[in-house]
């Protein structure tokens, strides 16, 4: 690791694709205390099979660097020793496939390298805790691209929660769907492979499961559905144990009479998808639409530009309430006696995880993507599976 501790974080990034060059890149480059210094991609700038994106050394690749801010073309290293050996690199970034997360991230650990992985975390929660054991005995950071914490609709129920509008909770329901992504289309295998991270609970799942987890907490009892809704190139419904569509109902104890479900299905024609139904003692929000974030950085739009991850005023979520809230535009319902109107959504910031980032290496913050919360998700993922398997509601359980 570098041995100076001013200026810029230097970051190595492992990858160069989807992850990279639309949910990382974008966010990572205009934060002036990150520096992208150097880029790990195993193939060359001739080899077959480079994809969307390219290779990081070619011209297209340079201008969507520079377009994002970054002003020196960072070194490419196609040698995984090479980078993993190069003292300049604090930071690793890991933005490879689902089963490459442990390996690389164990490697850059027992490199010196403060590490963040891409969502999810890793394939099992017992290899979560290996690199979490291994990351707290060289005293290094270990975190995960929860990005999603940063989205317009969450940090605005955050506040909602923060301000007691909703008073004690008693139903949360959490949706993140997608209507027939063309990614699915190559999930064709019938049987599920235990440890493999496929299925859309390790996709999307890995998103709105840890909300859940950071607003309630560990659940006492997980039931979980899952279900495959795609269909193959014919037409035909694939038959499948590999998920695209999943239940999760999270109960928390007689002491705590909520209950949380986690929804995600492919099959979703409707004009605004279902975000939250969160009921309270005194209210209830109710939040459709995904967060505009991922849309504008592929229209083009940097996550520096004015307006960026900012919500259209008609898609402001509805909060009704038994009393009036700071900050929501709300009408009293005579008839009803409520307070009834919207509350205007929170701009999106996933750049505000790498600011975190870079504060935590320069000891100025404390990480708020703790590894042990995205552990927790992978372990209801397992219980979630788990539940499916035995046909009934199994307890929490550590992994």
């Amino acid at each position: 690791m570098s041995t100076s501790n001013k200026g810029p974080v230097k970051v190595g990034l492992i990858g160069w694709g989807g992850s990279a060059n639309v949910y990382n890149l974008p966010y990572l480059i205009p934060n002036p205390n990150l520096h992208l210094y150097a880029i790990h991609q195993r193939k060359g700038p001739k080899d077959p099979g480079l994809g969307r994106f390219g290779h990081c050394t070619d011209s297209a690749s340079q201008q969507r660097l520079k377009d994002w801010g970054c002003a020196t073309q960072p070194k490419w290293y196609q040698s995984q020793d090479e980078f993993f050996a190069d003292p300049e690199i604090e930071v690793v970034v890991v933005t490879t496939g689902h089963g490459s997360h442990f390996s690389l991230a164990k490697a850059s650990l027992e490199a010196g390298k403060h590490v963040l992985v891409e969502k999810p975390f890793v394939t099992r929660a017992s290899d979560a805790n290996e690199l979490i054991k291994l990351a707290k005995e060289k005293g290094l950071i270990l975190t995960v691209y929860q990005n999603r914490r940063w989205d317009s609709e969450f940090l605005t129920l955050q506040k909602l929660l923060k301000q007691d509008a909703l008073g004690e909770l008693t139903d949360v329901t959490i949706h993140y769907d997608f209507e027939m992504p063309a990614w699915i289309q190559g999930w064709t295998q019938p049987e599920y492979e235990e440890g493999s991270g496929a299925g859309m609970l390790y996709g999307l799942g890995t998103h709105s499961l840890d909300q859940a987890l950071l607003v309630l907490g560990r659940p006492e009892r997980v039931t979980g559905f899952i279900r495959s809704l795609r269909v193959g190139e014919g037409g035909e419904r694939v038959v499948s144990e590999v998920d695209d569509t999943f239940m999760a109902v999270l109960e928390y104890g007689k002491e705590r009479p909520v209950v949380c479900t986690v929804k995600t299905t492919v099959v979703n024609i409707v004009e605004q998808p279902l975000k939250y139904f969160v009921r309270g003692r005194k209210g209830t929000f109710t939040k459709r639409g995904e967060c505009v974030q991922e849309k504008q950085t592929n229209e083009g739009m940097k996550s520096t530009d004015e307006g960026f991850g900012q919500d259209e005023e008609r898609d402001y979520g509805d909060l009704v309430t038994v009393d009036k809230v700071e900050g929501a535009v709300q009408n009293w319902d005579e008839g009803r006696k409520k307070w009834i109107g919207k509350f205007p959504t929170e701009s999106g910031y996933w750049r505000g995880l790498y600011e975190n980032l870079a504060k935590a290496v320069r000891g100025e913050e404390e990480i708020k993507v703790k590894a042990e919360q995205s552990r927790d998700g992978l372990r209801l993922i397992e219980l979630v599976r788990e539940s499916v398997r035995k046909g009934s509601s199994v307890l929490w359980t550590d992994a």
